[in-house]
């Protein structure tokens, strides 16, 4: 039986100390790393986005249903107040 050699390490994990014994070899376990970090980064960062804007929504929405919930005596009706919040989240 012939032994196959091992594929090529795709996560930076997976590299052991034969793997980084030539200097190609470990520039380019060190260019995987990061680029692993990298995309990471940039992961964090597009979910800390996201994040910040469901909060502002939620924000919004709770802020127009009090308002919604004071309007009981007043002439305006419920179209015309979030016309007015969402004109006023556009400036």
């Amino acid at each position: 039986m012939t032994s196959r050699k091992r594929p090529y390490p795709r996560f930076f994990g997976d590299f052991t100390p034969e793997d980084v014994q030539t200097p190609r070899s470990a520039c380019r376990a060190l260019q995987l790393g990061k680029y692993r970090v990298a995309k990471l980064e940039k992961v964090c960062n597009e979910l800390y986005v996201k994040k910040n804007r469901l909060e502002r929504k939620v924000q919004t929405l709770a802020a127009t249903i009090g308002e919604l919930k004071q309007i009981d005596g007043d002439a305006r009706t419920a179209a015309d107040v979030i016309l007015v919040r969402m004109e006023s989240e556009r400036k």
